[in-house]
């Protein structure tokens, strides 16, 4: 994943930005276990159905739509996505840290990457 990054960011920026960045990257963006990632959970892919209730409690079923995205990253990669990609939507970002793992240097360096590859 690292190299894919790398080179991307080799391409657009001049070699200095692109050297400091690979230093960074490859000091935080390492050991991590590869598995398989939606790779854009944010709300409007997350379908919510009531389907009952039990013991008064209501019953819901949860669906993921939207699986284009999908496929073999870092154990971060969501994280890092579901809070990049919605960033202004406040009540999301205070559930994200409830329903998924936290990887806040993870996050960093890949908001450095995302503005870096993006804007």
């Amino acid at each position: 994943m690292n190299s894919g990054i790398l080179e991307r960011l080799r391409q657009t920026e001049t070699s200095s930005y692109a050297q400091l960045l690979r230093g960074m990257i490859n000091s935080t963006l390492h050991d991590h276990r590869t598995v398989f990632t939606h790779g854009d959970i944010q709300p409007k892919n997350i379908m919510v159905e009531r389907v009952g209730a039990r013991d008064g409690c209501p019953n819901f079923k949860i669906t993921l739509i939207d699986w284009e995205a999908a496929g073999w990253y870092p154990e971060y990669w969501d994280y890092c996505s579901a809070t990049i990609s919605c960033r202004f939507k406040p009540d999301w970002l205070e559930l994200i840290p409830e329903v998924m793992d936290q990887y806040t240097v993870e996050f960093l360096m890949m908001q450095v990457v995302y503005s870096t590859v993006y804007y």
